[in-house]
């Protein structure tokens, strides 16, 4: 999960990753998934995520291939990509829009302008982070806003998080003043409304990059 993380903090740094990505040419096929849950021979239908689909070997292997080389030339702490990383930047390329209701702003490409938009006024013209996981810190926030939500008032459990990216919750700390300020925006805002909560966003039903639990969605994550 930490190279999704990374990936998806490293194209809010730099948008242009998206250009490697669609060159690479990402496949995928969209399909309706049904899925039953049985238990105790009591049977409960899960919601249908509107944006499931399949993926194929030789256009996820090359989405792999094209996010390694960008984001090892970003960062020599880049994490090794694997192929649900590669899998899930393909759908959320393939996803035309995020939100039925303004199909002309809402693809991947403006979620990650948006959050990129955030990550400069974040910086407010100070130093960039030199921290080897900030990118990873940074993506997950786009994700997990129950993180996010923790920021004004950091509880342990958010504190114990942070610090296993070598940040502290300190406002003398540079990565700290980038990410809350980040995360203050109204184009983080925006922009994490429509990747998480868009209706036709792909974690309707369940949740997978999230570091908290979230309760009535989680429980679903491992098929």
């Amino acid at each position: 999960m930490y190279d999704f993380w990374f990936t998806l903090g490293t194209a809010t740094i730099k948008p242009a990753l998206l250009d490697a990505i669609q060159n690479a040419g990402p496949v995928f096929d969209f399909v309706q998934r049904i899925i039953v849950e049985i238990e105790d021979g009591e049977q409960t239908l899960r919601p249908s995520a509107p944006s499931a689909g399949l993926l194929e070997n030789t256009p996820t292997t090359a989405v792999r291939a094209a996010i390694a080389k960008y984001v090892g030339a970003f960062s020599p702490a880049a994490p090794p990509i694997g192929i649900y990383c590669a899998g899930r930047l393909s759908q959320l390329m393939k996803i035309p829009f995020f939100s039925s209701t303004d199909q002309a702003h809402t693809s991947f490409r403006d979620i990650i302008k948006l959050a990129n938009q955030a990550y400069v006024k974040g910086l407010a013209g100070g130093a960039e982070s030199k921290l080897p996981s900030f990118p990873a810190f940074l993506g997950l926030c786009l994700v997990d806003g129950q993180l996010v939500e923790g920021f004004e008032n950091p509880g342990a459990d958010v504190k114990q998080i942070v610090s296993e990216f070598g940040i502290s919750v300190d406002s003398a700390n540079r990565e700290w003043q980038i990410a809350t300020a980040f995360a203050d925006t109204d184009e983080f805002a925006s922009a994490t409304q429509l990747l998480m909560l868009g209706n036709m966003n792909p974690w309707r039903g369940t949740t997978l990059e999230q570091v908290f639990f979230w309760d009535g969605l989680s429980e679903h994550a491992i098929p």
